[in-house]
């Protein structure tokens, strides 16, 4: 199995395809298998698919985790990779480490895509920050089936199906590493980033699904505004898991955008069904 090793650490990473290099950012909890199981497959020919198991996460090993330690683990593996530019696509907490990597190396993001992806902290996630009760919760919520099930009603997944195969991955998840990445997403939250993105150039794509908690929407607007050039796309039959729920119009979203240098708003309605610009 293929290794990159940083910070000795073991960091899993897959390569799939020839063509035009996109890395992919799993999300907090996750893995990999989210994007090889529902998108590799479906996305087509022309592209070199790059994914890694974050730092805790799949297969990956446990590191000191920092945003510069993140950003310079994907950096050594895309020049190990020998990969001088890349499209990344982030989902949630991979998309923060993809924005972080970008503003630190926008010479080497041809485009950045940012799903469901906010920088402030979410409210509900803050007792998650309490040392005597976060491990608890988690484990009630996101281990317990039961739990996990009233989690799906009440915050992310309402109005879809059960999904077995998300709960799979959530039982393979280090509830330690999960704390350590909500601190770390907390602590990122508390440095003015937005000023930083005023000056950011690289083309980058917002997606949110149209179910998505308006809260976290309009955290997501927040970006759209802070960035200069960017797109907000609204993905249909969709909320927070645009991934496992609708993985056929994201491919189609992400198609669309991928090879375009600047956005024409006609030409991209032709191709995107009830696309939701701004």
């Amino acid at each position: 199995m293929p290794f990159h090793i940083f910070d000795q650490s073991k960091i899993y990473y897959e390569v799939h395809g020839k063509g035009q290099p996109i890395l992919f950012l799993h999300g907090w909890n996750e893995s990999m298998e989210s994007f090889k199981h529902n998108l590799l497959k479906r996305f087509g020919t022309g592209y070199c698919f790059i994914l890694l198991d974050l730092p805790g996460c799949g297969r990956s090993e446990k590191m000191r985790l920092s945003f510069d330690q993140l950003s310079e683990m994907i950096d050594t593996l895309l020049d190990r990779l020998r990969i001088e530019k890349v499209v990344v696509i982030g989902y949630c907490m991979g998309g923060i480490i993809g924005l972080d990597y970008t503003l630190k190396n926008q010479e080497k993001v041809k485009q950045l895509f940012l799903l469901e992806t906010f920088i402030d902290f979410p409210h509900i996630l803050l007792p998650l920050l309490i040392k005597k009760i976060n491990y608890k919760i988690l484990k009630l919520f996101l281990l317990n089936r039961a739990g996990f099930y009233i989690t799906k009603k009440a915050i992310f997944l309402k109005g879809y199906n059960y999904r077995e195969e998300y709960f799979r991955i959530l039982k393979g998840s280090d509830l330690y590493v999960s704390i350590e990445y909500i601190e770390l997403m907390w602590s990122y939250s508390k440095i003015d980033h937005y000023k930083k993105m005023n000056k950011m150039m690289t083309n980058t794509i917002i997606i949110s699904g149209e179910h998505t908690n308006k809260a976290y929407v309009k955290m997501m607007k927040k970006i759209k505004k802070s960035i200069p050039n960017s797109i907000f796309f609204h993905l249909e039959k969709t909320g927070h898991f645009p991934i496992e729920e609708n993985s056929d119009g994201l491919i189609n979203a992400i198609r669309t955008f991928i090879h375009k240098t600047d956005y024409n708003m006609d030409l991209i309605h032709t191709h995107l069904p009830k696309a939701g610009l701004m």
